[in-house]
C-alpha cells in the first residue's frame, strides 16, 4: 500500500480512480487496489436499491412544472460533504434524497417541493438496559410536532469501545410524541439473538418530518446491558 503526498494545490482526495481506492487516516493518504464483491447483496442492500430505482423513476416521470418545484428549492437544502464542504443539491438530488426519507419513514412518494421546517431537536433523557427482556428508551424533543422517528443500532460491541461503528441497522420508526417511552427489547432481539449482560450498543434515533421529508438531526447513545 503506498503513502500519497499531495502539493498544495491538492488538499484532500478521497474515493476510486482507475480501480483504486484512494482514502485519508491521521496517518496521511492511502492507495490500495479495489477489491471487487461478488456476493450477492443482502435484503436490505437490495431494498435500499429498490427504493433508488423506484424514486428515480418517480423523477424521470415528473412534468416541468413539478420540476421547476425542486430546482426552486434547492438553495434552501444544502449539506454537508464528506470533506466538510457545504454543498446545494441539484433538483435531482433534492428529489430522491427528500423522499428516500419518506419511504424510510413509512410515508408516500411526494411528487412536490415544500421549503422546509424547523426540525426540533432530540434529548435521549433517559435509557434503561436491563436483562432479560427489557431495554427501554425515554427522549424528549422539544415541538409539538407528531414527526416520524427512526431508529438504528449497532451490531454489539465490546466494551472498551467507545467510537461510534460506521455500521448501523435499522431498529424500528414510531410517531414521536413531545415525550415518549419505548421498548425495544423484541427489535433487538430478532436482530442479535437474546440480549445478555454486558453486551455494548450504540443507538440512534433521527426524525423525519412528515410534511416535507427532511431529516433532523441524529443523536446516538451508548449503553450497556446490566443485570
Amino acid at each position: 500500500m503506498a503513502s500519497i503526498k499531495w502539493s498544495g494545490l491538492v488538499s484532500e482526495v478521497k474515493g476510486v480512480l482507475n480501480g483504486s481506492i484512494i482514502s485519508t487516516s491521521a496517518n496521511g493518504s492511502t492507495i490500495r487496489n479495489r477489491v471487487s464483491n461478488q456476493r450477492q447483496p443482502s435484503p436490505a442492500q437490495s431494498a435500499v436499491r429498490g427504493n433508488f430505482e423506484f424514486v428515480t423513476s418517480r423523477w424521470r416521470n415528473l412534468n416541468s412544472g413539478l420540476r421547476a418545484q425542486w430546482e426552486a428549492q434547492r438553495e434552501n437544502y444544502p449539506y454537508t460533504d464528506k470533506f466538510g464542504d457545504l454543498k446545494t443539491p441539484s433538483a435531482f438530488q433534492l428529489f430522491v434524497s427528500i423522499n428516500l426519507n419518506r419511504i424510510q419513514a413509512g410515508l408516500d412518494v411526494d411528487n412536490n417541493a415544500l421549503p422546509p421546517v424547523a426540525m426540533p431537536t432530540i434529548v435521549l433523557q433517559n435509557i434503561f438496559p436491563r436483562t432479560p427482556l427489557f431495554v427501554q428508551l425515554i427522549f424528549r424533543t422539544n415541538s409539538t410536532q407528531i414527526l416520524q422517528a427512526c431508529s438504528y443500532i449497532s451490531a454489539p460491541q465490546s466494551n472498551g469501545v467507545w467510537a461510534v461503528p460506521q455500521k448501523r441497522f435499522f431498529l424500528k420508526r414510531f410517531d414521536s410524541e413531545p415525550v415518549e417511552v419505548f421498548d425495544l427489547t423484541e427489535s433487538i432481539e430478532l436482530l442479535f439473538g437474546e440480549i445478555r449482560v454486558g453486551m455494548v450498543f450504540f443507538l440512534s434515533i433521527e426524525l423525519i418530518s412528515p410534511t416535507t421529508g427532511q431529516r433532523g438531526v441524529t443523536r446516538v447513545t451508548r449503553f450497556v446491558i446490566s443485570a
